[in-house]
Formats: structure tokens, sequence, C-alpha cells
């Protein structure tokens, strides 16, 4: 209907009502929390002021924008078109800072922990780093045999796990653009990669049902938790010690499973 709510998660009651001119596609808050941001069909980015509820800024693209994200520090905001462009956006001026031009469509993006490098995924089977201070990509890698989904960091920024439609995950060094590991014991493909807060382990979800946690030192295979349904959402609790995964079926019934790390039991 046009329109951005939020809620009070406390009370379930709506605190704002945001109308837009165009369908919305995407929203994402600021690290702050203080701005929201809304990718609307009109070609638009908008930034929205939280405590009072109007537009901040209105950015207009030349394309459909299929996803946002913010830098850590919440000073540029990255977009991916669908004409094939990453443009990276300064939020105090609302001007494209850069503009990368792939390939292919990229279908996901992600800053490093420190805002210096991007990593995207295009539809060519490539991940690529850019340097965001000079706009060139810094590294390509081109190991996996079908499209890759998802790029995730380890917490030191070291390290990329890629998740594929070939039904596996490559770990790599981030400093030498190689293979690190490779873990193919997925029977469909990969849906979910995360990271442990302490990053020696990688959780993985697939559509066979099961949620996989490997070593990162050695590769190997730690533990398989097996259910139906196992979600769409996987997420460490932040000392590590818990997992949790989150399924909502086609009925609209949310479930949320806890999983303790250290025996594999729910």
């Amino acid at each position: 209907d046009k329109t951005i709510k939020l809620w009070d998660i406390a009370t379930g009651k709506v605190i704002s009502t945001f109308n837009t001119d165009q369908m919305v596609s995407d929203i994402i808050f600021s690290s702050d929390s203080k701005t929201l941001t809304s990718v609307s069909w009109d070609k638009t980015i908008k930034l929205w002021d939280i405590a009072t509820g109007k537009v901040i800024s209105t950015f207009n693209t030349d394309q459909m924008v299929s996803d946002i994200i913010f830098s850590s520090d919440s000073k540029t905001l990255t977009s991916v078109s669908w004409d094939k462009t990453i443009k990276l956006w300064d939020i105090a001026t609302g001007k494209v800072i850069s503009t990368f031009n792939t390939d292919q469509m990229v279908s996901d993006i992600i800053f490093s922990s420190d805002s210096k490098t991007l990593t995207s995924v295009s539809w060519d089977k490539t991940i690529k780093l850019w340097d965001i201070a000079t706009g060139k990509v810094i590294s390509t890698f081109t190991v996996h045999q079908e499209s890759v989904e998802r790029v995730v960091f380890s917490p030191d920024g070291q390290t990329l796990a890629s998740q594929s439609g070939d039904n596996t995950i490559k770990l790599w060094d981030i400093a030498t653009g190689k293979i690190i590991s490779t873990f193919t014991v997925h029977q469909e493909s990969v849906e979910r990669v995360v990271f442990s807060p302490d990053g020696k382990t990688l959780a993985s979800q697939s559509g066979d049902n099961t949620i996989k946690l490997w070593d990162i030192t050695t590769g190997k295979l730690i533990s398989t938790f097996t259910n139906q349904n196992l979600g769409s959402i996987i997420v460490f609790s932040p000392d590590g010690k818990t997992l949790v995964s989150n399924y909502v079926n086609e009925n609209g019934e949310n479930t949320t499973k806890f999983w303790d790390i250290a025996t594999g039991k729910l």
C-alpha cells in the first residue's frame, strides 16, 4: 500500500507511518538507527528521519535498485542497480561518490569491517573485491560452478566465505585471493552461511534441511543439525554458544529453534 511502518516491539503498536509514492522493495536502518533508507519502484532511494518521519534526502537513480547497504560508519550508502552498476552515495551531500561498472547483475554486496573494501557477487559466478578509495577491482574469484548467492566476511576481515548454487561453500584468503577450504557435504544448494563471533566456526544452512557447523582451521565438519524446514535465517548468539534458526512456513507460522553448539542438541 506504499507505506513504511515502524512498530514498537514491546507494545506491538505502530509508532510512525511513512507514506511513499511507489511500492517499496527494500529498507535498511543506519548503524545508529537514526535514519531509515528505502528503495522504491520509482527508481528512487529515500532517507527518512526516524524521529520526525520526514524525508531527509532523495537519491534519483537511472534504474531499479535491488539492494542497499550502509558502511559501518553510516556515512556512505551503496546501491546495486539493474543497469549492472554499484553506486556509492555520500549521505551528507546526496551525491554519487563512485560508480563501479560490472559485467553482470549483482546479487549481493557487503562491506569489510573497516569499510575500505566492498565485495560484490554477480550472476556470472564471480566475486569481486573493490577498493573503495580508488573504485578499482582488487581481486576476482572465479571458481564456483554455479551462481554465487551470498558472501560474508569473517570477524577479523581476513577471510571471505561464499555460498553457491553448486552446493559448496568456499573460504577465501582475502590477502592472496586463494581458496583456503571447500565444503561440499550439503545435498542441496546452500542458502545461508554465518561466522561465529570468534571466527573459528562457520555455520551453513541448506535446502537439504540441515545446518552444518564447520571448523575453520581444519575444514572439518563439527556437527549436523537435522530437522524439517530448518529455516531461512541462522545466527549465532553473541557469546557463540547458541545457534538460532528461524523458519516461516506457507501458513505464515513462525518457528524459532535454539541449538546448543557444544552438544549439537536442540
